[in-house]
């Protein structure tokens, strides 16, 4: 399945996401679900960490240095959601459940990547330039195809900052993997320092 449904659709996410880089850098982490069905995307998820934990793979770092690091800590907040998310995550692929399904980070993607490239690890992708906001795409893969992503834009995270990242990783992963409205502040119980 994939969620790259036609040009339009891809048109209207690279805008959405364009207008979400210009908030303000200390405003609220704003996201933008692609999944057609949040619902389908939770189900996959449960089946997928019945197993053992999912993969999350970064493809590249927030910071520079920070890979290992920072998978580990994304990874492990991710897997402390108060929900209805009932899985674990890891940065080890030898340790997943079921390794062809994995939650694949990328930082600041340029704004004509897809969730489909994302989930093309033989792709070499795009980026632009940091900004005064963090800027990722998340894709929820099998093998090479989406099963669901989102954009996201947040306040930036300094190197060493693992409280702020492990509040981004959270709420990916709640938006990500729940029906309510991304972006929304009143939809999302997680909490967020300083907003």
């Amino acid at each position: 399945m994939t969620t790259e449904s036609s040009p339009m659709r891809h048109l209207i996410a690279s805008l959405i996401l364009a207008a979400l880089a210009g908030c303000a850098s200390d405003g609220p982490i704003r996201t933008v679900n692609y999944s057609l069905s949040p619902e389908y995307a939770r189900d996959y998820l449960q089946w997928a960490a019945a197993p053992g934990p999912v993969w999350l793979q970064l493809r590249d770092a927030p910071f520079p240095g920070a890979d290992a690091a920072a998978a580990a800590t994304i990874a492990d907040a991710s897997s402390q959601i108060p929900s209805r998310i009932r899985a674990r995550f890891t940065a080890n692929p030898a340790e997943a459940g079921q390794p062809q399904v994995r939650v694949v980070y990328t930082f600041y993607p340029a704004l004509s990547v897809t969730s489909a490239q994302i989930c093309d690890d033989s792709r070499i992708l795009p980026h632009r330039p940091p900004g005064d906001r963090l800027e990722l795409m998340v894709a929820f893969c099998f093998e090479r195809n989406p099963v669901a992503a989102i954009g996201v834009s947040a306040p930036p995270v300094a190197p060493g900052d693992t409280m702020a990242l492990r509040q981004v990783a959270q709420r990916v992963t709640f938006d990500l993997f729940t029906d309510h409205h991304p972006g929304s502040d009143n939809a999302n119980p997680i909490p967020r320092r300083g907003m």
